[in-house]
């Protein structure tokens, strides 16, 4: 296993901030006749819940799983058996679904008795590169959808223990004693504490008595980051980037060229600063290292002696500091989204009979989309009885006699909707048609590569809340675009 993949699980579990709900937790609801073993080798963590109300949950988990080979971890609760979570090759690769069974067979439920308290919690690393953005223990009639707002609302939220941070972005040296006058230079380096990361932003101030005079790249250990915003620059050396398609373990952002003005105290100081892990994309950072430096007078220059010949001196050759070459952001030229022929509704469709009969209407759904399922709902008059979706009444839901709901799988591309609605009569309306589309993670244009394009409209909505350009710039549907999403975009970067 690639050193660089052996957190694939735990450290996500931090991600974007949430343990949602009666969180994390699992038994196995049937005693099996033996327990699954899990590897001693592989990567755990451990932490405690605490459950407000004792009744029995169902365990979903938003994974992301790598491909259709790595797509399991083990899940135990206070000790008890491990179990296998997922496992099935129909989990899509590179996407965040929600999955609520073990072993491969998605009859075969997850769901936990729990008491009223406190539970340990275990995981257990199995295969490399899989991810949780969240898991939440549900009653058993709420399906989660998107980033599982809808069950989380009515449940409440306890604090879990977070995995350990183990990030730093320091100033080396960080401290020196320095003389006026002279130059000397300063590497603004990161050191994930073992942990792969891609992502990193830091807010950079330098005190008043130093000069930058130059930023350039590293010569060796480059972290090679692509900057969102501006680049790193003498006037402004804040930065704010990620390595497209790739991690490190520890690397130099840059090396900044500075020359003492006056005696005293200079400083690097670092805020604002964030580290995400390049398995989970999860927040890493423990702390940062600011440099304070010891600034002396210049030697004075020695006063002639009267009658002893002036030597003359030679000034010694200077060396030039590098020059930073800046990094040129590419200019992107948005790709047309691409359009998609609509799928046909399944053949054997009734012909509706002409009736003046209200059809039911679709709610607003949110198009396009990452999520592998959507909730759609809508109205229906009083006089129907039944609401077919393409054609299907078995999986339609009613929560009154004047609304339908029901959880639609998503296909890749363009998903057709078509609607309408049945009397006691066996009358049916005509019908209201509809269609979301589907894009893979990170794949904002809808061109089904994630590239430089993908990268420049992205760039747009960085650090925006609302009034988005591209709404898929909200990777993790946090409702914020920020250091997550772009470490996010970045893993994806040239699939």
């Amino acid at each position: 296993m690639n050193k660089l993949q052996t957190t694939a699980l735990f450290i996500i579990l931090f991600i974007i901030g949430v343990f949602s709900v009666k969180t994390l937790a699992f038994a196995q609801a049937t005693p099996t006749p033996a327990c699954s073993v899990t590897p001693t080798s592989t990567n755990t963590v451990t932490m405690t819940i605490s459950v407000p109300e004792t009744q029995t949950y169902t365990v979903w988990s938003r994974m992301l799983a790598p491909d259709s080979s790595n797509n399991a971890f083990y899940l135990q609760i206070d000790g008890g058996c491990a179990t296998v979570v997922g496992n099935s090759s129909t989990i899509p690769a590179n996407e965040f679904t929600w999955v609520n069974y073990r072993n491969a067979s998605t009859a075969n439920l997850i769901t936990v008795a729990l008491t009223a308290g406190t539970h340990v919690i275990k995981l257990t690393e199995r295969d490399p590169g899989v991810g949780i953005d969240k898991i939440l223990l549900t009653d058993t009639t709420c399906v989660p959808t998107g980033n599982g707002a809808n069950c989380e609302a009515a449940q409440s939220t306890p604090t879990p223990t977070p995995n350990p941070l183990t990030a730093t972005i320091q100033t080396s040296p960080a401290s020196s004693s320095l003389t006026v006058g002279t130059p000397f230079t300063v590497d603004i380096s990161i050191n994930g504490g073992g942990k792969a990361f891609n992502a990193a932003q830091a807010s950079v101030t330098v005190s008043s008595n130093l000069s930058i005079s130059g930023i350039s790249a590293p010569t060796t250990d480059a972290c090679n980051f692509t900057y969102v915003g501006n680049t790193p620059n003498t006037t402004s050396p804040s930065f704010a980037g990620a390595m497209l398609g790739t991690s490190s373990n520890q690397c130099t952002v840059y090396r900044m060229s500075l020359t003492p003005l006056t005696e005293g105290t200079g400083t690097i100081t670092l805020t604002d600063g964030s580290v995400k892990s390049f398995t989970d994309n999860s927040e890493i950072l423990l702390s940062v290292n600011n440099g304070t430096y010891a600034i002396n007078a210049a030697a004075p220059t020695a006063t002639p002696v009267p009658g002893e010949p002036t030597a003359t001196s030679v000034p010694p050759t200077a060396t030039p500091l590098p020059t930073a070459v800046p990094t040129v952001e590419p200019t992107a030229i948005p790709t047309a989204i691409p359009t998609v022929a609509p799928t046909a509704i399944p053949s054997g469709s009734p012909t509706p009979t002409t009736v003046p009969l209200t059809p039911p209407t679709i709610g607003s759904v949110t198009s396009p989309t990452y999520n592998a399922s959507i909730i759609i709902a809508g109205s229906r008059p009083a006089t129907l009885t039944k609401i077919y979706i393409n054609n299907l009444t078995d999986t339609v839901s009613y929560a009154n006699s004047t609304s339908w709901q029901k959880t639609l799988d998503l296909n890749l591309g363009n998903n057709d909707i078509e609607v309408f609605g049945e009397d006691s009569l066996g009358n049916r309306t005509t019908a209201t048609s509809g269609s979301i589309i589907r894009h893979k993670l990170s794949d904002i244009n809808g061109d089904n590569a994630i590239n430089l394009t993908d990268i420049s409209l992205f760039a747009f909505d960085w650090l925006k809340t609302s009034n988005l350009t591209n709404r898929l710039s909200d990777m993790n549907d946090d409702g914020l675009v920020n250091l997550t999403d772009f470490s996010i975009i970045a893993k994806q970067y040239g699939q």
